[in-house]
Formats: C-alpha cells, sequence, structure tokens
C-alpha cells in the first residue's frame, strides 16, 4: 500500500546463544512474509434444478434417431454445464415423440433419441453409469394440436418432440 508501517521482530536467545523463539510486534507484521493466497476457485455451478429440454428437431430430423450436428453443438452445451457443475451424481435422459405413429413406434423411437444423447454424453466424458436413458413415448405431451395437414401438424406438435436432461449433483 502507499503507507509505511513499522515491524519489530524479537528474537529470544537461552544462555549458550541458540535462539528459542521469535516475535511479532505487532503480531499482524507476521502475515507480511508471508506469500500471498491465491484467489480462492469459484465454487462449481450446480446443474439447474429444472429438467433441461432439448427439442428434438434441433437434436434429430424428423422420425430421427440419428444426432444432427445441430443436435451434437447442443449436447456439447450439456456437456459444458455438467463439466461446471459439482459431483455429478446421475442424470436421467427422457426421450419422447409426437402422437404420429403408433405407440409402439414412438416407444421405441423415443427410447432411440434418449440413448443417441446418452451416448453422445459418455463420448463426451461422462461417466456411462451416472446417465439412464428413458423412452417416453408420446406421454407428456406439451401441446394439443388439432391441424388436419400433415405439415401444419408436424409443425404444430413440434415441443412434443423433445429429449430431457434432468441431473442431481452432490453439494459440497
Amino acid at each position: 500500500g502507499a503507507e509505511y508501517f513499522t515491524c519489530q521482530f524479537q528474537v529470544r536467545f537461552d544462555n549458550k546463544g541458540i535462539a528459542q523463539g521469535g516475535y511479532w510486534k505487532p503480531e499482524s507484521c507476521a502475515a507480511v512474509l508471508d506469500p500471498p493466497r491465491p484467489p480462492a476457485p469459484p465454487p462449481p455451478a450446480p446443474l439447474p434444478e429444472q429438467p433441461l429440454r432439448l427439442a428434438a428437431d434441433a437434436l434429430f430430423g424428423f422420425d430421427s434417431a440419428v444426432l444432427s450436428a445441430t443436435g451434437q453443438q447442443a449436447v456439447q452445451g450439456v456437456l459444458a454445464q455438467v463439466r461446471e457443475a459439482s459431483q455429478v451424481q446421475s442424470i436421467q435422459v427422457v426421450g419422447y415423440t409426437d402422437r404420429i405413429g403408433s405407440a409402439a413406434y414412438n416407444q421405441a423411437l423415443s427410447q432411440r433419441r434418449a440413448e443417441a444423447v446418452r451416448m453422445a454424453l459418455v463420448q463426451g466424458g461422462v461417466s456411462a453409469a451416472s446417465i439412464s436413458a428413458e423412452g417416453r413415448g408420446a406421454a407428456e405431451p406439451l401441446v394439443q394440436c388439432d391441424q388436419r395437414n400433415r405439415r401444419e401438424l408436424i409443425a404444430c406438435l413440434a415441443p412434443n418432440r423433445r429429449v430431457q436432461i434432468a441431473g442431481v449433483a452432490r453439494p459440497h
């Protein structure tokens, strides 16, 4: 700093001239010789409390379970969040479809989508044992649509085609 201060150091010797101890006056002067402490690292970011919803249309083509280039980028964003989070205990990946198609087909497609995202996270370095993947087909729709034109119906139902990622992290 800009201000001067005075410190004294006293060494006590025994009758043979061997140093027995040292004392600072004032005591706060002892800290002057200590190396500066590095700044504390910022605490890890927690995983979001609400599940992260990724639009399946952004991750996959319609009626597909192969991650698109845009989907790969979205998963990289999720990986960045996971890496910044404190110790991740578990991540649940849940895939959904719209109501177009049979229930059995949609169930299988939603499972394949969830597995594709799970594998992308594993390839990104997340422990496979900590990630579960589940397909729920057309369950839990976010929107209801009545369009008669197939293209309009597909567009309207887009929010229902999604992959949700939720995680649990250990607190510090």
